[in-house]
């Protein structure tokens, strides 16, 4: 039975809690695609002289429904070499509107509150956007998946000025039209299709936009297309446009056979285009900025980079292409398809049958071609891709997938033995479709539990307080100062730290103070955990350094955390901070250092490409087996190495410790990495090094119960005290040098001693 204080003392946390507003939120989804219909210009259009107002309608269908939407606008264009801006003039959008067609409601785009936006001339801004326009805005449902919005824009040029040329405006009620000034009809902010004006001509294309907004649940598809003609849909330029998703293989994917269940895509491609140019930022500056708004990047380069001769070198399209899945990786996208390269033929019967193809040269069975494909084979087994889409089951002939497929017809499958005809665009979209929707995309990543401090100094959520503290400073403070209750003693004093726990796990407690004569003897301090709220009474007069309170469960959105008061005190209280580092159970057990340089099995590392140690920490025999080297690491990210790029090495070995990469030598450079494992948890503890020059920089990345975790620290000083990294059993610890690009020597170091205690 509690005490008639243990229950006031509970009465009071629970109060305050109930004061405090849920601290962490589910975040709130990023910026994606959440539309068909968006690409961008491949070519700039002039209309004659006395044309320079136009307007735009083109429609868009939503992935999914939406909490606010975006639109983005450009004013440059992709020919064959590189990206082109507008060298001639602004283009002014002086109106611009969405228009709901499930309701005919009518929303104003708006660009920093100002209904007009101008594109200048000669910019490299890849694209400038309108402020979001929230879900409430609308007026009925929540926009949802399916529901089309028609994006309206009015705007002008100069005379003799130009206009970038990119969103389809075919579909049924589409529109793009130039015409003279003083024929406008003056109004704005209208639903339905464009009126006819007098003098307009009207063009196939219009302005180049992204349709771009959030959102409201994760798992939906953002999916951004790159490549050349093949996946452009030259050879598929209809009018109209065959689906309100667009043409193309690509396009038409976005919807199913009744135009529905729509697919958010974005059109990044170019006829002509080649990996080459993707890769060199002299050619392109602006599409990798869009790379952050999919999830889902469809890559097809490849075909002009062989080319019609074959003299392309398939390993450097190869290493193209995977520099290209790296941007994207690196951009945060989640899910890559890779498609095969089709067949490319020359034909006596325009394409009528089989026996009238020729493959071109290097196209045909065992050529470049077939290399290319067969390594895109391997970098799907490897990982680097995740879905390789079969183009050949939809429009290559199955006995001979160098020759496109024919039922007899001229051009069934491709307009000129390169390009995909409507035909085969309408058969290839089945399969990428089938590709897309078999992804899973924005599922939870594994968390990662890392060490956290929280100061009196954090802002709420972190660490909330009651009226009536005072700052105080001294040495042996956390931070520039700390809190006192001015010895009030009268229980109005209260604070609680609360951290952004980001999955339930175990934490080592640890409180700091700066203790003196005067501080309480009796401060009360709760640990509020997921098995309930455990007292603590603490002398504050002493101690003081990080007082350990012991290891608790904790959850997020939950109010987890210390809670420190003055009720009955009979000093001075503190608040300063507490320590939350990540633990398990159990307690670990006597240390071990492992370093013997001079006999078996440390000095035959050299070349290897694992090697162990057997120790004996506490009676039971462990083993420590170092493995896994490799050089080429992608450490651009610090806080999250790429090793996608990364290739197996080897040991190497000095007198005084060991590295990577360098047979004979003790170097561990930039970009390399290897891994510790045991069959039993341990704890790494120390790392002791040679050859630092203290502008070093190590990732560490371990399994603690089960979950992922991390730690980036610099390498300041002969010897890193680690906290917290706790492995499981069976499980590697990755070590990775991810120096800056000028630190001293590629940031070389050299591993000299390895202190670890096993989990007893």
């Amino acid at each position: 039975m509690k005490s008639p204080a243990s229950f006031f003392r509970l009465t009071a946390i629970t109060v305050f809690l109930g004061m405090v507003a849920t601290p962490f939120t589910h975040a709130v989804e990023p910026v994606r695609v959440v539309a068909t219909g968006g690409r961008i210009a491949s070519n700039f259009y002039t209309p004659a002289i006395a044309n320079t107002s136009f307007r735009h309608r083109s429609p868009h269908k939503l992935g999914g429904p939406v909490a606010e939407i975006q639109i983005g606008f450009m004013d440059w264009m992709y020919p064959y070499d590189a990206e082109t801006p507008n060298a001639t003039n602004d283009v002014t959008i002086s109106h611009a509107w969405l228009e709901r067609a499930s309701t005919g409601q009518r929303v104003p785009l708006t660009f920093s509150g100002s209904r007009t936006l101008v594109l200048p001339m000669n910019s490299t801004t890849p694209f400038w956007l309108s402020d979001a326009i929230p879900s409430s805005t609308w007026t009925g449902a929540t926009p949802a998946r399916d529901e089309v919005f028609w994006l309206h824009i009015r705007g002008s040029i100069p005379t003799g000025g130009k206009i970038p040329s990119g969103t389809p405006t075919t579909y049924s009620g589409s529109k793009f039209v130039v015409y003279p000034p003083a024929n406008d009809p003056g109004t704005f902010d209208t639903a339905g299709p464009i009126p006819a004006i007098t003098g307009g001509s009207t063009r196939p294309a219009g302005l180049p936009v992204v349709f771009l907004g959030r959102y409201t649940t994760p798992g939906h598809l953002a999916v951004i297309g790159i490549g050349d003609s093949i996946l452009d849909g030259t050879g598929d330029l209809t009018n109209p446009v065959p689906a309100i998703s667009g043409y193309g293989f690509f396009n038409r994917a976005a919807v199913d056979s009744a135009g529905a269940n729509a697919i958010a895509t974005f059109n990044l491609t170019r006829h002509g285009q080649t990996a080459a140019n993707f890769v060199n930022p002299a050619r392109q500056q602006r599409q990798t900025h869009f790379l952050p708004f999919a999830n889902v990047v469809v890559e097809e380069y490849g075909t002009n980079d062989l080319g019609s001769g074959g003299t392309g070198d398939a390993t450097a399209i190869g290493t193209r292409t995977e520099s290209i899945w790296t941007m994207a990786r690196n951009a945060g996208v989640q899910k890559i398809i890779r498609t095969k390269l089709m067949p490319r033929t020359s034909s006596t019967d325009s394409w009528a049958t089989l026996a009238g193809q020729t493959p071109l040269p290097n196209w045909g069975a065992g050529g470049k071609r077939d290399a290319i494909n067969d390594n895109f084979s391997t970098d799907l087994a490897d990982g680097k891709i995740d879905v390789l889409l079969d183009t050949f089951a939809a429009i290559a002939t199955p006995s001979d997938n160098t020759r496109w497929l024919t039922n007899g017809a001229a051009k069934y499958t491709t307009t000129d033995g390169a390009h995909v005809s409507p035909a085969g665009n309408a058969l290839l979209a089945a399969p990428l479709r089938a590709a897309l929707l078999s992804l899973t995309v924005d599922a939870p990543t594994t968390p990662t539990l890392t060490e956290v401090i929280i100061d009196n100094l954090d802002a709420t959520p972190l660490f909330t307080k009651s009226a009536g503290w005072t700052t105080g400073s001294a040495t042996g403070q956390h931070s520039s100062n700390y809190f006192h209750d001015g010895d009030t003693r009268d229980g109005t004093r209260t604070a609680l730290f609360t951290p952004p726990f980001p999955a339930t796990g175990n934490y080592i407690v640890t409180v700091n103070w700066v203790p003196n004569a005067n501080r309480a003897s009796n401060t009360p301090i709760d640990v509020i955990h997921a098995g309930g709220i455990t007292p603590f009474t603490i002398d504050q007069k002493s101690g003081g350094a990080w007082h350990p309170l012991g290891v608790f469960t904790f959850s997020p959105n939950s109010n987890h955390g210390v809670f420190i008061d003055n009720a009955g005190t009979n000093g001075y209280v503190i608040a300063d901070a507490v320590k939350f580092t990540p633990s398990i159970p159990g307690a670990p057990g006597n240390s071990v250092t492992s370093q013997s340089w001079t006999s078996a099995p440390w000095n035959a590392v050299n070349g290897g490409t694992s090697f162990a140690a057997s120790i004996n920490p506490d009676g039971t025999p462990a083993t420590l087996t170092f493995a896994a080297p490799k050089t080429g690491v992608n450490v651009n990210t610090p806080s999250a190495p790429d090793f996608a790029p990364a290739v197996t090495s080897f040991f190497g070995f000095e007198g005084s410790g060991f590295g990577v990469g360098n047979s004979g030598l003790g170097r561990f450079e930039r970009g390399e990495s290897f891994t510790i494992t045991a069959a039993r948890a341990f704890v790494l503890q120390k790392i002791t090094w040679w050859e630092f020059n203290g502008d070093e920089v190590v990732h560490l990345r371990w399994t603690q119960n089960g979950v992922v975790q991390q730690q980036l620290f610099p390498v300041n000083a002969s010897a890193h005290v680690f906290t917290g990294v706790h492995a499981d059993a069976n499980t590697p610890v990755v070590i990775t040098n991810v120096s800056p690009t000028g630190a001293l020597l590629s940031g070389r170091l050299r591993i000299n001693q390895i202190t670890t205690a096993f989990i007893q």
